[in-house]
């Protein structure tokens, strides 16, 4: 979601180096050619080697959201998340109906039910849970293995700049679904300083759950302390 399609190629040709092979498009940082064109750039430079999918965080109109999907009909897009507001499912399955590009929830995701909703309206294939919206780890666990049983994609992600402690929840989740066909999104790596000893960090585009107790990090207490708001 660079400023330009050149800046985000840069990018990404460095992240994958890095051994990263999954990407999201943030759709609505540029003008929409430009998200267009960032998709099916990266289809060309790197071809059958990574996943692409986008994400327009309710930032798009019907129109528009239709536009950005015919313009990537040919770039084997694994799936756009949440393309208008959460309450627009009728849109969703609209919109659901008139491409072959899965179509994913993530703002619209307030727990289960909405989970069950839009599926069974035809207006999502998939969604991004998220143990911040689900409230604990058991509850995120189970909503993921209803999105599993119902044969949607299932997304586990954070918030941006979560800590270590939220990505190592995340692992642990994913670890235990069926399947998180849609990736696994930590975002620590969006903070300056972490607040546990040793941060979770990826080696080659992967992550290792962690083991040990707990979640298997250790709170470092002096920065939890130093940041904290009093």
């Amino acid at each position: 979601g660079g400023p330009t399609v050149d800046s985000d190629l840069v990018e990404a040709r460095c992240q994958y180096r890095a051994g990263y092979r999954f990407f999201k498009i943030k759709v609505g940082a540029k003008p929409l050619a430009g998200s267009i064109a960032v998709v099916n750039a990266l289809r060309r430079t790197f071809g059958s080697k990574i996943i692409v999918c986008a994400d327009a965080n309710m930032g798009l109109s019907p129109r528009a959201a239709s536009e950005f999907l015919r313009g990537v009909a040919s770039a084997r897009l694994l799936y756009l998340e949440q393309p208008f507001g959460k309450e627009k499912i009728k849109a969703m399955a609209r919109l659901s109906r008139s491409t072959r590009i899965a179509l994913g929830i993530d703002e619209s995701v307030g727990g289960v039910s909405e989970i069950v909703s839009h599926y069974s309206a035809n207006a999502a294939k998939g969604a991004a849970i998220k143990t911040i919206t689900m409230g604990s780890l058991f509850a995120t666990v189970a909503a993921a293995k209803v999105a599993n049983a119902l044969g949607m994609g299932v997304n586990i992600s954070a918030k941006i700049a979560e800590s270590s402690v939220g990505a190592a929840a995340l692992l642990h989740v994913a670890s235990v679904i069926d399947d998180a066909v849609w990736g696994v999104s930590p975002t620590n790596c969006y903070l300056a300083q972490d607040i546990v000893r040793t941060p979770i960090t990826p080696k080659r585009g992967k992550l290792t759950v962690p083991t040990g107790g707990g979640l298997g990090v250790e709170v470092n207490f002096a920065a939890v302390n130093r940041f904290r708001i009093r």
